[in-house]
């Protein structure tokens, strides 16, 4: 079970590295077009 929780372990940190990621790709497109909200 150690291999599964190290495989789930691993898969959720590059997820929220890339959702991370995402964001902050989101608030720099948004942050140039502040004139949209």
């Amino acid at each position: 079970m150690h291999q599964a929780e190290g495989f789930f372990g691993e898969g959720t940190k590059q997820i929220g590295n890339v959702a991370n990621e995402a964001g902050d790709q989101i608030k720099k497109v948004f942050g140039n077009f502040p004139k949209l909200w």
